[in-house]
């Protein structure tokens, strides 16, 4: 797409396309009316219907025909400037006048022929200037392109014929001197026509609408559009008032004429179907933490004028691009949801050429993050140590008070995992663990409370002791021996050696064991370990002996030899038995 420019008499193009056509400026007859000093570029090709000119021993090969008017008097010259700057390129040119016509243009008043590669020249130039007396130069080697401007009046009007016998590319004209020509009429950029279709890229448009726009003298003026610069340049093939695009965007061109002077003046215009007018809008997070920045977009028709809220605010308008997007960033304060209220396209005086309502949504809330302990209230031995879970937001930060009450971190891992460490060597107590807050490490950081907590309780290892009761007892008889310690404890013991079923040591701390021992002799009670009644049940060894002796039971036997004696006779009793035994006897 060519950019909207405008394009004056003093800038023309003359494309190859267009000189099959009738009124190509190859002829006098057809010549461009240059109407104020400036540049002239020109891609023309071939000689036109006529060979019609002469002088300087040189003929037409591929001209392009000037005439110009002078408006005030003065000195004219001008320079030609080849585009292609290689001395091989040749332009040539035949001034003819004054006030001659085409039928009768006579001998050219100044002409140049001159080569000049031929001629030993730096440049290609040519043209008229004040520092030659020269009216003539060339053909070949003669001369140096250049030959003596002008003076004309008021009043008067030339043609030109500008030839280039070797190399056909566009040339620079610059006009030179103190002569003016007739201003040109005045043609208005207008930029970019719009309108709306629902067919893809298919609309039409009323160019009538356009003419006052890009000159507001329609009196004295008349504009025409065109498909082509070479049909504007020439004033053929003007397009009809409406018409339906051929391609999106298309470029097409106003020439606006002076109905007296002839004298135009061209500008382009493009021409663009839009399709009615839509647009989405979306958040570049879903959450976002307090002081974030977050970014929304929106995509839709290009070009198109956009309303929307944010959080039910006074109506916000943006342009999208010509990409159809726009982005605008908000800072997080709480929820944000912004919405589209209504799309519309506009033409380059800001009036509507279509809207539609619009209703895309994009809503960002708190970003949530979370931290809890995992691990269960538990009680752990004494000696013993324990790893705390804590579970949470991946990549976060948790604060938490140790049972001290002082402050500490921990960091959650890529999986939310972190862990609290309760030593080895922690005294007998109860500990608690409380959770603060969890933040994220970005910035601004995400923060939120938390108050879950933990209890460890480190447990004492149970202890028992064995005390006898009765260190000696006759076969037979049970014997006691009592077992101190922990309520509840479990303890393991065995008797000459043998594991017994353990005891419960009841509430009261003490324990007696009362059997009957099944034989004579030494017997002893040894404890083996303690263990306590409840979780985590705590245990360690036990020494602690107690040696019970089990005798027989003692006996006694009486006998006499006299069993019979007389009154105040004496007699023998004799009793036998156990060692030591005490025997009582009536």
């Amino acid at each position: 797409m060519i950019k909207m420019r405008k394009f004056l008499t003093i800038s023309l193009l003359v494309v190859f396309g267009y000189l099959a056509k009738a009124q190509q400026p190859n002829d006098c007859v057809n010549a461009i009316t240059v109407c104020s000093n400036g540049t002239f570029t020109s891609n023309a090709t071939g000689i036109g219907n006529l060979q019609e000119v002469s002088g300087c021993g040189g003929l037409e090969h591929n001209s392009i025909w000037l005439k110009i008017n002078i408006a005030s008097s003065g000195t004219l010259g001008f320079h030609i400037k080849p585009l292609d700057p290689s001395i091989l390129v040749d332009y040539d040119f035949w001034v003819y006048g004054p006030n001659r016509s085409c039928s009768n243009l006579g001998s050219p008043i100044r002409c140049a022929t001159t080569n000049p590669n031929l001629a030993g020249q730096t440049s290609n130039h040519t043209g008229m200037y004040a520092s030659t007396t020269a009216t003539q130069v060339g053909p070949g080697a003669n001369g140096d392109g250049y030959v003596r401007w002008l003076n004309v009046t008021a009043g008067q009007s030339y043609y030109i014929a500008i030839d280039r016998p070797v190399g056909d590319g566009g040339f620079e004209l610059e006009w030179i001197g103190t002569a003016t020509f007739p201003g040109a009429p005045l043609a208005n950029a207008i930029g970019e026509r719009r309108t709306c279709s629902n067919t893809p890229n298919v609309g039409l448009f009323d160019l009538n609408s356009y003419r006052s726009l890009i000159n507001p003298d329609l009196t004295n003026n008349t504009v025409t559009f065109h498909t082509t610069l070479a049909d504007a340049v020439d004033g053929v093939s003007p397009l009809p008032n409406i018409i339906s695009n051929s391609s999106n965007p298309q470029q097409i061109f106003a020439r606006v004429t002076d109905n007296v002077t002839k004298c135009h003046s061209i500008v382009d215009l493009s021409l663009r179907v839009y399709p009615i007018p839509t647009a989405t809008i979306t958040a570049s997070t879903a959450t976002a933490c307090l002081g974030e920045q977050v970014s929304f977009t929106i995509n839709g028709t290009p070009n198109a004028i956009i309303d929307f809220t944010v959080n039910s605010g006074p109506t916000r308008t943006v342009t999208l691009s010509a990409s159809g997007v726009h982005t605008f960033s908000e800072t997080y304060t709480g929820p944000i949801t912004c919405s589209l209220v209504e799309g519309r396209i506009v033409d380059s005086n800001n009036v509507v050429v279509c809207s539609q309502l619009l209703t895309s949504q994009a809503t960002v809330g708190p970003t949530v993050i979370t931290a809890d302990i995992t691990t269960a209230d538990t009680s752990i031995c004494v000696g013993s140590s324990l790893t705390i879970d804590v579970q949470g937001t991946p990549g976060t930060v948790v604060t938490y008070t140790d049972p001290a009450g002082v402050q500490q971190t921990v960091n959650l891992d890529t999986a939310g995992n972190g862990t609290i460490t309760l030593p080895t060597g922690t005294p007998v107590g109860t500990y608690t663990y409380t959770l603060v807050k969890v933040a994220t490490t970005g910035t601004p950081p995400c923060e939120q409370n938390v108050t879950d907590s933990v209890t460890i309780t480190v447990r004492p290892i149970p202890t028992a002791t064995i005390h006898p009761v009765d260190t000696q007892v006759c076969l037979g008889n049970p014997s006691r021996v009592r077992i101190t310690g922990e309520a509840g404890a479990s303890v393991d013991y065995t008797l000459d050696g043998v594991a017994q079923a353990p005891i419960t040591i009841p509430a009261s701390g003490e324990y007696f064991i009362l059997e009957v021992l099944a034989t004579a002799g030494m017997h002893d009670y040894d404890l083996v370990r303690v263990t306590s009644g409840t979780a985590p049940f705590c245990t360690q060894p036990q020494t602690g002996r107690v040696t019970i002796e089990v005798t027989d039971a003692p006996t006694a036997t009486i006998s006499t030899p006299t069993p019979v004696i007389c009154e105040n006779g004496t007699g023998t009793v004799t009793v036998t038995g156990t060692l030591n035994a005490q025997v009582t006897y009536t």
